[in-house]
């Protein structure tokens, strides 16, 4: 079975040999967890999860693979998607945080600042602008 090239495998897997996915597992496992632990550095827990959850979809989808494809590759392009997927929700938390942390009670996160301040951003952003687009701006 060591010999099988991965399409065999998989076949043989589909056909109910369960040898057949542990020889596959065994081929790739620590180049996937190396993978995804230079992705996410310092955060064991969450490569171990990624790591269990890629696993999860290659035995929901082998059924799909092509063997136009090699293995290896298919293999940590879904590590590498739930990786950016974990990257995504993050920002998207962190953005609904900052809007909360901003917005505070109001509705709307303007209303709380004064006219002060308000103008004071404003200047500091027209600022920041290069001249060509701060005249544009005025």
């Amino acid at each position: 079975m060591k010999d099988a090239s991965d399409a065999e495998l998989i076949r043989q897997w589909l056909e109910g040999r369960n040898s057949a996915f542990d020889e596959l597992y065994r081929r790739y496992r620590l180049q996937l967890y190396s993978y995804l632990g230079r992705l996410l550095p310092g955060q064991s827990a969450l490569v171990d999860d990624l790591y269990q959850q890629t696993w999860v979809r290659v035995v929901d989808r082998l059924a799909r693979y092509t063997e136009k494809e090699r293995f290896l590759p298919w293999l940590m392009r879904i590590g590498h998607n739930l990786a950016m997927d974990h990257f995504r929700q993050q920002a998207r938390r962190k953005h609904v945080e900052l809007h909360e942390a901003i917005a505070g009670e109001e509705d709307e996160p303007w209303q709380g600042l004064d006219q002060a301040a308000i103008q004071e951003g404003l200047q500091r952003a027209l600022e920041s602008l290069p001249e060509d687009q701060r005249e544009v701006v005025l």
